[in-house]
């Protein structure tokens, strides 16, 4: 990951949602970022939208502690991975040279996972918490494949929990994740 990749994306969510902390994204939840631009580029879409981040979320090789919390919940990553796929418009043209900017809906879930972190008691921004901040919002499409996979809030978190261990208020700065 190139440092000039690290900034653009704490410049587009700080753009997005001006509340955000960026210097609290741990370097997993800006690999996701990265990843979900490259997925809506792609596909030649204009924003990117909380599907795109749900999508590098499931695919993404850094993500195991999400994909893992999700199999504990019986999800069936590839199954979720068509659903999100399908859930996205059509290609809407060629992708432009520059990162398509984030959607209003991917603002409002960059406010939800600082609220999810901060109700943790952590002081970073990771991938757990952007999964977290899509279930905890509607009208969500992301959101929505996960309730329809059965996956809640409630759940999630007590799956997450028994993945990491109960979270406990930290100092430390930002890790990966």
């Amino acid at each position: 990951m190139l440092w000039s990749d690290v900034q653009a994306i704490r410049s587009a969510v700080r753009d997005a949602a001006p509340d955000v902390n960026t210097n609290r994204l741990t370097d997993g939840a800006i690999e996701t970022l990265l990843a979900a631009i490259e997925h809506g580029k792609a596909r030649g879409h204009k924003r990117i939208e909380p599907e795109h981040i749900l999508l590098a979320i499931a695919t993404s090789v850094r993500q195991r502690v999400v994909q893992h919390v999700l199999k504990r919940l019986g999800v069936d990553l590839p199954g979720m991975t068509a659903d999100v796929a399908a859930s996205l418009p059509d290609n809407q043209g060629s992708a432009s040279d520059g990162w398509p900017p984030f959607g209003a809906q991917t603002a409002r879930l960059f406010s939800e996972a600082k609220a999810e972190s901060h109700e943790l008691g952590h002081n970073y921004i990771c991938s757990q918490h952007l999964a977290l901040g899509m279930l905890r919002f509607a009208p969500c499409d992301a959101g929505e494949v996960l309730r329809r996979q059965l996956v809640t809030i409630d759940r999630f978190r007590q799956e997450l929990f028994a993945v990491i261990g109960k979270p406990k208020p930290t100092s430390a700065g930002p890790t990966t994740g």
